[in-house]
C-alpha cells in the first residue's frame, strides 16, 4: 500500500462515486440502506435509510485502510468491526475509524463504501462482523 498516494487515490475514487448509489451497512441481520449524496472538501456525504445526512471525512477512510494494512488483515486474519454506540467503545475498526472524533460511528458507512470501491471484503453474516483487505497491499 502506497501511503503517499492513498489520500489522492481515495479522494479521486470518492469523487467519482455516482450520486444515488445505494449501499448496505455491514451486518446482514440489521442491515440498513444508505445512499451516496456527494463528495466535496474531502468529505463524502451520505443519506441514511432514516433520512439523516452523514458526513464521512476522508481521514476516516484512510485511517481504516492504514490500520487494516498494518494489522495484516486478510480472510484468514480479519479485523473485527465492532460497531457500537457503547461508551467506552468496544474496540476494533469502529474505534480506529472514529479516531479523534470519538462519537460518530462512521465505520458502518465507511466499510461498505470501501467494499464498493474494491478495497475490502466484509463478512456481515457472523457476529462480530469482520472485514479484511481485498488483496495483498
Amino acid at each position: 500500500m502506497n501511503f503517499d498516494t492513498l489520500h489522492i487515490t481515495l479522494s479521486t475514487q470518492l469523487q467519482n462515486l455516482i450520486s444515488g448509489t445505494t449501499l448496505l451497512t455491514p451486518d446482514r441481520i440489521r442491515s440498513r440502506q444508505f445512499s451516496v449524496l456527494r463528495y466535496q472538501d474531502d468529505t463524502l456525504y451520505v443519506e441514511t435509510q432514516g433520512g439523516t445526512e452523514m458526513q464521512l471525512p476522508l481521514h476516516a477512510f484512510t485511517r481504516t485502510l492504514t490500520h487494516m494494512y498494518e494489522a495484516s488483515s486478510s480472510a484468514h486474519r480479519p479485523s473485527l468491526i465492532r460497531s457500537s454506540n457503547l461508551e467506552p467503545p468496544l474496540g476494533g475498526l469502529c474505534d480506529v475509524c472514529r479516531g479523534a472524533n470519538g462519537e460518530t460511528r462512521w465505520i458502518t458507512y465507511v466499510l461498505p463504501v470501501l467494499q464498493y470501491l474494491g478495497w475490502v471484503h466484509i463478512n456481515g453474516d457472523q457476529w462480530p462482523n469482520t472485514s479484511w483487505l481485498a488483496s495483498p497491499a
